[in-house]
């Protein structure tokens, strides 16, 4: 009588031993333990990295008054080019352009962007005068991203930020850029 694969009587028991390197459990054991160090290193250097690059192309946009693929900004009014230089709102004085870092804040979060609280200083218009700002940058920076509509002017919106991110591979991209150094600083431990 042949046999089935499956034995419905007493369960065989077996013992295995397994034989290992003492370096190799010890080497397994200091990894685990530097496991969480390792992957909050790897995502802020990822994460520094990624803004450091993002960064860099929204300053280009800035400097060229050029947007972001699939974006197109509203053209100036007339009255914005008799009193600013038509380089563009986003340039104006230089000052946003200069002032856009990567930061981090005391939520452990990145930022790209100006620094929260820097006060924005007035552009100078074409007869040298400037008018006193009552905003931040990151306050300017809002209204041109989202537009602002008021009883005494519109501003269109001029997307920049949330298109650049975009642009240059968005969360896909920041992943890549924090696996990477979470293998690199692996292979410092293996």
């Amino acid at each position: 009588m042949p046999r089935s694969l499956f034995s419905i009587g007493q369960p065989s028991i077996s013992l295995e031993v397994v034989y290992t390197n003492p370096h190799k459990v010890e080497q397994a054991r200091r990894l685990i333990e530097k496991m969480p160090e390792i992957e909050i290193k790897a995502y802020n250097r990822g994460c520094y990295n990624f803004g450091r690059m993002l960064s860099r192309y929204i300053k280009r946009c800035i400097a060229t008054n050029t947007p972001p693929p699939g974006v197109s900004w509203p053209p100036h009014s007339d009255d914005y080019l008799k009193r600013y230089d038509p380089k563009g709102f986003w340039y104006l004085s230089g000052q946003l352009m200069r002032s856009i870092s990567v930061f981090q804040r005391s939520n452990d979060r990145w930022y790209v962007g100006p620094p929260p609280d820097e006060p924005a200083i007035a552009p100078v218009n074409r007869k040298g005068r400037s008018h006193p700002s009552k905003l931040t940058l990151v306050q300017l920076a809002r209204i041109q991203e989202l537009g602002s509509y008021t009883v005494h002017n519109d501003i269109p919106p001029r997307p920049l930020f949330v298109p650049s991110f975009k642009a240059v591979g968005g969360t896909n991209r920041l992943r890549r850029y924090i696996v990477a150094n979470l293998r690199r600083e692996l292979k410092q431990y293996l």
